[in-house]
């Protein structure tokens, strides 16, 4: 299936989405129609080459999306022979404002073919574009990449963009030989890994960075990162509790992620008196359905009423599969936590990245899915 050149359209003022191919959500403030100049990103997670297939098709659409700046959210290359430097050239040969975050493929947290072993070829190869400042986190030399945010645009800016590294092993280069959770290496800083456990220091900088973006009435707050916490794909709450439920208490609009490779939106998620924190069983997430403050079946959510996370690991490695009762039970479970969801054993899959159009009144999100 190519992809579609129209796009779905939003509801009056509000965060919208249509079905899987073309999906657009928003969010707004009041019912009203948006009335102030934004701007648009895009961002996805999970690429692969880009020479050919999925991940070229994705970024020549990037290409021509008319998108202000693409935000990566980890895992790029999956080849040991296509480091940073060499995959970045390629990106920004069609698109030249990508800002990035670490996966665990970039970092050298996967030692095999599928990896590589030098994020820092990324950091200078994919180096910060934007005329916004970027404000460092609590890392040794360079931040950006790794742990930073910005505001944007860079005058009279409507979000702010955060972009967090929770439990990537090595993102640093302090690893000399294979750091990972799989031979239970400790995740601290001797193998280049933050934990973001409740009240470190990357925890309490990621919380201050939420909060002054709304004391500095700053409208929208995004925060990135690779790995996930709630999933009806594959994974487990690898950033841990501690982190998604400070993120979900101060009520962060979007948490954008990669590392499943499949499309989830979820519905809106905040707590109350009979939901005060997601907890776990063997790592993977409890369902609790007082947490579901909207289920989005509107197509929209109300902004400020709670967090919405996206999975966006679409742009061109292979689909894994999605609500799997025989593969991934656990994440069964956790898929009534999702509107949407999108994966190789789902009717009209397809690869690509997620345009955001943001305003002062609303976010418009729309998928740029091409496939079978």
């Amino acid at each position: 299936m190519k992809s579609s050149s129209h796009h779905a359209r939003s509801r009056p003022a509000v965060l919208v989405v249509t079905s899987i191919l073309l999906i657009a959500v928003a969010f707004v403030a009041f019912p009203k129609a948006s009335t102030s100049t934004g701007f648009s990103f895009g961002s996805a997670g999970d690429a692969s080459t880009l020479s050919s297939g999925e991940g070229m098709s994705s970024l020549d659409r990037l290409a021509t999306s008319g998108a202000d700046f693409f935000l990566g959210v980890g895992d790029y290359s999956y080849s040991s022979s296509v480091t940073g430097d060499t995959w970045c050239s390629q990106f920004k040969a069609k698109f030249n404002n990508v800002e990035i975050g670490p996966g665990n493929h970039d970092t050298g947290e996967e030692s095999g073919q599928s990896g590589t072993r030098s994020y820092e070829r990324y950091v200078s190869g994919c180096s910060y574009t934007l005329a916004s400042q970027m404000t460092c986190g609590v890392v040794a030399g360079q931040c950006y990449g790794k742990e930073y945010y910005f505001d944007y645009p860079s005058t009279n800016p409507l979000a702010r963009f955060i972009i967090v590294s929770p439990r990537v092993f090595n993102v640093t280069g302090v690893c000399t030989t294979t750091c990972n959770a799989v031979v239970k290496s400790p995740c601290n800083d001797t193998t280049g890994c933050w934990p973001y456990n409740k009240n470190d220091t990357h925890y309490n900088w990621t919380a201050s960075a939420v909060d002054s973006a709304r004391t500095t009435g700053i409208k929208w707050v995004m925060v990135g990162m690779h790995k996930v916490c709630i999933s009806a794909g594959a994974e487990s709450c690898n950033i841990g509790t501690n982190l998604f439920n400070m993120l979900v208490a101060k009520k962060v609009d979007l948490v954008l992620q990669g590392h499943d490779h499949t499309y989830e939106r979820s519905k809106q998620l905040a707590f109350n008196s009979s939901c005060i924190g997601f907890t776990t069983n063997s790592s993977y997430v409890l369902y609790n359905s007082s947490c579901v403050v909207d289920d989005g079946s509107r197509g929209f959510y109300t902004a400020g009423a709670g967090t919405v996370v996206i999975i966006e690991g679409t742009f061109g490695a292979g689909l894994g599969t999605v609500n799997d009762t025989a593969k991934h039970p656990a994440n069964v479970a956790e898929a009534p936590y999702f509107v949407k969801l999108m994966g190789s054993n789902t009717p009209g899959n397809g690869h690509g990245f997620l345009k955001y159009a943001v305003s002062t009144d609303r976010i418009d999100i729309q998928t740029d899915f091409a496939g079978t």
